[in-house]
């Protein structure tokens, strides 16, 4: 969103692309009605450290647990999110954490580590 418009980068502009964009706008300036009417400014989330961590172990409780039933593409997310946040992790130079993501990572490719 820049200046109050939507931006999406497209090779082509599809009537479904077209039909997402024209939806994306419409929810969009009925968010920002709905906002100016309550007196409501936008903001971003404020979490610390702490509570964002106790999130990501909430979220990843339970790995280990049989996931051959799982969706493959839940797997498939499930898998991505552990990068991003054992990736995160390193970044904070938190490499316990990175390496107990790593681990779960290892266990849902089929790894035995």
């Amino acid at each position: 969103n820049v200046n109050g418009r939507v931006i999406m980068y497209v090779d082509d502009m599809t009537d479904s692309v077209k039909n997402a964009y024209d939806i994306t706008l419409k929810r969009r300036k009925l968010q920002m009605k709905y906002n100016e009417v309550h007196g409501i400014t936008p903001k971003s989330t404020q979490r610390t450290l702490k509570e964002k961590l106790a999130e990501e172990d909430e979220k990843y409780k339970g790995i280990g647990a049989d996931v051959s039933t799982m969706p493959k593409d839940e797997l498939h997310l499930l898998i991505k999110d552990l990068e991003k946040d054992m990736k995160d992790a390193a970044a904070r130079l938190d490499f316990e954490r990175a390496a107990d993501l790593r681990n779960k990572l290892y266990a849902l490719k089929g790894f035995d580590k």
